[in-house]
């Protein structure tokens, strides 16, 4: 279950979203259970143009803000490497 509350003007967007999954106690044969997890991630950027056809953007992300173990049921790396931890990612991206 999860859920994403975004707000936008006509440059900046902000947004922040919830992710939570439940235990996996039911694997197939010779899988193991997976705990279940809560994952907050947090964003926001800002648009500009750059000339008439171009635009910029420059943005910020926030991922696994509770650096939260989190082994994904569905991946068959499940035991041996979990999702990434709690991570910031920044950039500016052009377009034209």
């Amino acid at each position: 279950i999860g859920g994403k509350l975004m707000w936008t003007n006509d440059a900046f967007t902000t947004w922040l979203s919830v992710l939570n999954a439940g235990d996996q106690k039911n694997p197939g044969e010779m899988e193991n259970e997976t705990s279940g997890y809560t994952r907050w991630d947090f964003g926001a950027e800002y648009q500009f143009q750059t000339s008439q056809n171009g635009e910029g953007v420059v943005f910020v992300k926030w991922k696994n803000i509770t650096d939260e173990e989190i082994r994904l049921s569905t991946s068959f790396l499940r035991n041996y490497a979990p999702e990434a931890g709690a991570s910031v990612e920044a950039g500016i991206r052009f377009t034209f």
